[in-house]
Order: C-alpha cells, then structure tokens, then sequence
C-alpha cells in the first residue's frame, strides 16, 4: 500500500531468495512491455523432503483441477510487478490472503523465470508440513467452490439409487412374487431422505458462496490501462 515505485517487488527476508534476480526481473519487464508479472519458480530445493515434494506437486494438480485460477507448477511469491498489477492487488481487501491465487485472479499477464534457492542465512524455519496443509487447505477454499457442490452430487447420486432401488424391486414383485418385507421400505426411505437432504445442504452451500464472494467485495472488474481518460 506504501510502495510508489513504478516497479514492486516481493521477496523473502531470508536470504534463500537471492537479491540478484531482481535485476533478472527488471530487466524482462524492461524489455517486454506486453508482461505485467515477472513470477520466479523453484528448479531446486535444498532442505526439502521427497514426501513434502510429492504432496506440493499433488497441491498444485489438485489447486488447478478445482479452483477458478491456475497456479504456476513451484512458483513462489517471489516477484516483480507494474504499479497497474499493484494497485489491482489493492484494491482486494479480504484479509485471508492467498497470494499465488490472488495474482492469478487479477488475470495481468505473467511470465515465470528459474531461481536457484539457496541456503537460509540465518534462523530456521518454523513452517512444517501442518503449515502448509492448512496454508493448501486456504487457498483452495479461497478460490474454489466445488467442494460445497459435493453435497448436491451426493443428493443426486443417492437419488438415482433408490429410484433404482425402487423399480428393481417393482419388478421382482411384479414378475417374480417378491414378498414386499420392511427392511426394503426403510432402504427405500433412507435413500429418498438422504438424497434430499444432501441436496437442501448443497442448496445451502450455494448461499453460503454467495455470502462468501460479497463478504471479501472483490472488485467487479480489473483496469489495466486508461486509454483516453480525463477527469
């Protein structure tokens, strides 16, 4: 919010981002105009397990199967950007900020350069594998909806099975003398009532949505440019 530079930038304080690539960065939106993002992605890191490897790559097939944005395969915060990019990223005012979603909702263009991270200068990390899967859990309920639609599947699916249900068993009375007993009824009401109960949560979900979108008043639209404008 404080930043006035015609460029801004993001970096860890740890040293593990090393300082050059700012001039990496700089450089390339020097010379192409049409990016308005300079993203840097990790080609390695040292202290990290192959399980939590596994469970980022996991994150991020699963981020970009559900969610309404597409997140860059290891990319970090680290970036450079144009004021234009800056004051977009302003003007979202919710307070739970995922920042790898939020720069890919405003929809600027972006390219993706490789960094090398290097050793932490000093301190140790306090962020373990907790961390991030509540860090992955945020960012997927930030900019996705679908898992509230799961209840609605669940509704219709159950629904098809005891319609199912239902003419299997009218056609073993009809054609084969199948003596009607109470278990299948209450098979039969179970079905029908679950299937409408998941069905009035998922309709619920979907106002819960809605309240969710208004309550972080996003902007309508984005401006990149003011062609022609005066006051």
């Amino acid at each position: 919010e404080h930043a006035t530079g015609e460029y801004t930038c993001i970096i860890d304080a740890d040293l593990q981002q090393n300082p050059k690539y700012l001039l990496q960065m700089y450089e390339y939106l020097e010379k192409n105009e049409d990016c308005d993002i300079v993203g840097m992605y990790m080609s390695n890191r040292i202290d990290e397990s192959k399980i939590l490897k596994l469970c980022k790559n996991l994150f991020y097939k699963v981020m970009n199967r559900l969610s309404e944005v597409h997140l860059e395969d290891a990319a970090s915060d680290f970036r450079m950007f144009r004021s234009n990019v800056r004051e977009a990223i302003i003007s979202l005012s919710e307070r739970n900020r995922f920042t790898k979603g939020i720069f890919a909702w405003i929809g600027f263009n972006a390219e993706y350069l490789p960094y090398d991270v290097e050793p932490r200068g000093s301190g140790k990390t306090s962020f373990g594998f907790i961390n991030y899967l509540k860090y992955a859990i945020d960012g997927l309920l930030a900019f996705s909806y679908k898992p509230l639609k799961i209840a609605t599947y669940l509704g219709f699916t159950t629904l098809f099975a005891f319609l199912v249900y239902l003419i299997i068993l009218l056609i073993q009375i009809i054609w084969f003398d199948l003596v009607m007993k109470s278990t299948y009824v209450i098979i039969l009401l179970l079905l029908l009532l679950f299937g409408i109960q998941f069905i009035l949560i998922g309709i619920v979900g979907k106002y819960v949505a809605l309240v969710n979108d208004e309550s972080k008043k996003r902007p309508v639209y984005i401006v990149k440019t003011k062609l022609g404008f005066k006051k």
